[in-house]
């Protein structure tokens, strides 16, 4: 951009015309630095083809951080597109049995009654009892909803992977790590098994040829240990 000529020698009305042609030169620069964004080349998250930034959308939900070109987000959309099953309106998430923000906060009130359930319980066995609300909807979080032991289905109760065990030394409580998600089918077949017994049984029934009744793996034991842990350094 051409500066202008000043014929002025007016000292405000010098320093007005300078600073009026650096705030020209700052938004001139502004627009082109805008342009080169828009105009560079990136690829789709989805097909991975190149197109301009500026020819490229974001989904808008907060857990998704791709970049897709028009046909790409549209499928996205559709993919994750979901339907409460409690007030059956639509929203978008990664999983697919969960409610909707609206409907898992009232849900976290039936959440609320679970762990007052347990703590009860533990109080009543004379076992450690500090779970909190926080505390386990952060560990639902953390395995997404699902069962800690099989990892597939979603979870239906709180299981204590140490068992509450009245009368007994080496009973767990109802602590943050000693808490798990887990189906119907993995906590009936669990019953009041520690997890060593579980693991080392596997084991046993594998070297004979045969295969466990419990659908649970190492990594799956791995895991919960290693959320335990995560949990006992932070604290």
């Amino acid at each position: 951009m051409k500066r202008r000529i000043l014929f002025t020698t007016d000292p405000l009305k010098v320093r007005s015309l300078y600073l009026s042609s650096s705030v020209e030169e700052k938004e001139e620069e502004r627009r082109k630095e805008e342009k080169r964004r828009l105009d560079r080349i990136i690829s789709c998250t989805r097909c991975n083809r190149s197109f301009k930034y500026g020819e490229m959308k974001r989904s808008g939900q907060s857990w998704d951080m791709g970049i897709y070109c028009i046909t790409c987000l549209e499928y996205f959309l559709q993919e994750h597109k979901r339907n409460c099953p409690q007030c059956h309106t639509d929203y978008f998430s990664r999983q697919a049995k969960r409610l909707c923000d609206k409907c898992r906060m009232k849900d976290n009130q039936a959440e609320k009654r679970v762990v007052e359930r347990h703590l009860r319980k533990a109080r009543k066995s004379n076992r450690e009892a500090n779970l909190t609300i926080e505390q386990w909807l952060t560990t639902l979080q953390y395995f997404e909803g699902k069962c800690a032991y099989c990892q597939k289905q979603p979870y239906e109760v709180l299981e204590h992977y140490i068992p509450v065990r009245p009368g007994e030394e080496y009973g767990g409580g109802t602590t943050v790590d000693n808490c798990v998600p887990a189906c119907e089918s993995c906590n009936k077949i669990k019953n009041n098994a520690f997890p060593s017994d579980i693991y080392m049984n596997e084991k046993y029934l594998k070297g004979l040829g045969h295969k466990s009744r419990f659908p649970v793996n190492a990594d799956a034991i791995e895991r919960i240990e290693a959320y335990f842990k995560s949990i006992r350094n932070v604290g």
